[in-house]
């Protein structure tokens, strides 16, 4: 009996043993932006010799956090005539 016992002890000391490793270092967050300008012209149709300019102005910026990607994207427009 008493041996049957030490070898259950035994077996339960191999299952409990584990493994302890050194911790990853934490992610640090990085940041990327891209800026892109896209100019159209169109005509007024009149009978003025006129333009109309229309530029927007994309911002995005992307960046990871916690393991995951982020992406904002900012735009703005400017118009005129020419």
């Amino acid at each position: 009996m008493e041996a049957q016992e030490n070898a259950t002890k035994k077996s339960r000391e191999r299952d409990i043993s584990m493994e302890i490793t050194e911790a990853p270092p934490p992610m640090r967050p990085t940041t990327s932006s891209y800026t892109q300008t896209v100019t159209r012209v169109h005509g007024t149709g009149g009978d003025e010799d006129k333009s109309r300019v229309v530029q927007t102005h994309y911002e995005t910026t992307v960046y990871t956090s916690s393991g995951g990607i982020q992406t904002y994207t900012n735009s703005h427009q400017i118009n005129y005539l020419v």
